[in-house]
């Protein structure tokens, strides 16, 4: 059993994206067995409940269970509900969007593993920091709290070097002692990932290669620890 929080202190990386694309190639792997993944859209903009809803309309295999928080509810009720899906479910993931708010702070409390995707922009950079500061005070209650930064909507001209040089910004970083591992994978600014929303699939349903593995090795990093 895994509680996956996707989430961070500034939109635009991604989250929403690498949330439903990874739960989706998680279904896949376990064979679309039942009660093997759940994804939680905890972020105010709803965008994943949408992006499944459009799946479940077009009745795409495999099934994947997903709700929406209750906005008005405290974010103590989102951790309640998590833990209880976690005893049933071997991936529960949290799409908490990006920026820092009370389920966000909520959920690092209890979560296995946060992942948060960071675009190579100096803004984005700047917010690692911020989201390592968190990370720092949920150990005071989750001191087994796994991170991963993943590089997301980076540069696919084949001599891009931003991906480089935010990989190592991010390894350079060490905030109260905590060093920020970073995914291997680096996902890129691929028009598959616009697409693959409104068809209401990931894009290891879709026919762009590149993409594909990219979810693929993530999902590999996280299954198998990094």
């Amino acid at each position: 059993m895994m509680i996956i929080l996707i989430g961070g202190t500034k939109g635009g990386g991604g989250k929403t994206t690498v949330a439903v694309n990874l739960a989706i190639e998680l279904g896949i792997l376990t064979g679309a067995e039942d009660k093997s993944v759940f994804l939680m859209d905890a972020d105010i903009q709803g965008s994943a409940i949408n992006w499944i809803g459009t799946r479940m309309s077009n009745q795409l295999t495999p099934e994947i269970k997903c709700a929406r928080r209750n906005q008005q509810e405290p974010a103590g009720s989102l951790v309640q509900s998590v833990r209880s899906l976690n005893e049933s479910y071997k991936y529960v993931i949290v799409d908490c969007g990006g920026y820092d708010g009370p389920a966000f702070r909520a959920m690092l409390s209890v979560c296995n593993l946060l992942v948060f995707p960071v675009q190579p922009t100096q803004l984005d950079l700047w917010a690692v920091e911020k989201t390592a500061e968190l990370v720092n005070l949920a150990k005071s209650f989750n001191p087994d709290i796994n991170v991963m930064a993943v590089l997301s909507r980076c540069s696919s001209l084949p001599n891009s070097t931003d991906a480089d040089g935010a990989r190592e910004y991010i390894e350079g970083l060490e905030i109260d002692g905590l060093k920020i591992p970073v995914a291997k994978t680096v996902i890129k600014n691929r028009v598959s990932y616009q697409r693959c929303a409104s068809e209401g699939k990931g894009v290891v349903e879709l026919s762009d290669q590149k993409a594909k593995e990219e979810i693929r090795s993530l999902a590999r990093e996280i299954v198998n620890g990094i």
